[in-house]
């Protein structure tokens, strides 16, 4: 007999602890199962999502690099273009400088622009866009030595407002 129910106190509390510990197995259990199936199925979407990004990916490096490429191509041409007409200008302003301006409005005055005088401030002006002249030619010769088409840009915009405040101000006959 027991002494005031003590005994199977401790007994039903053992009872109740492999019971709780039992009931916590069988949830580990199940959601280890669940796991089972879930992580296959979202390895296999992961996968396929994977594959996608990277078929997206591949597609788009195409595309862009075609892009880069016409773009790259046209910035060429730019250049060319520009090249051409500050070559121009400056093979212009050779032969005005070797024919000492005769026939020009240089005439008399190409000791100025030669020596860039400063009472004569249209000869400094002159002399400094020449000068500037032909350091963007130099730059548009090594165009591809830009990191980035915007740089390239700014070196064909920077030829062309040299090259068209030239003409604008000091050349009679642009072209000629």
């Amino acid at each position: 007999m027991s002494r005031g129910g003590s005994a199977g106190g401790g007994c039903a509390m053992l009872v109740v602890v492999v019971l709780v510990i039992g009931l916590i197995m069988w949830l580990v259990g199940g959601v280890l199962s669940l796991l089972g199936v879930l992580l296959p199925i979202a390895g296999i979407l992961l996968g396929l999502l994977l594959f996608g990004y990277g078929w997206v990916g591949v597609y788009l490096g195409r595309r862009n690099r075609k892009a880069d490429q016409q773009l790259n191509r046209e910035l060429g041409g730019m250049a060319s273009d520009a090249g051409a007409r500050l070559d121009q200008v400056l093979l212009w302003w050779d032969r005005v400088r070797l024919t000492q301006g005769i026939g020009t409005e240089f005439e008399g005055r190409m000791d100025n622009v030669s020596s860039a005088a400063a009472d004569d401030p249209d000869a400094l002006r002159l002399r400094e866009l020449l000068g500037e002249a032909r350091e963007v030619r130099g730059l548009l010769l090594n165009i591809d030595a830009q990191p980035d088409p915007q740089g390239r840009l700014k070196v064909i915009n920077r030829a062309d407002r040299v090259w068209a405040d030239l003409v604008r101000h000091y050349m009679q006959e642009p072209g000629s």
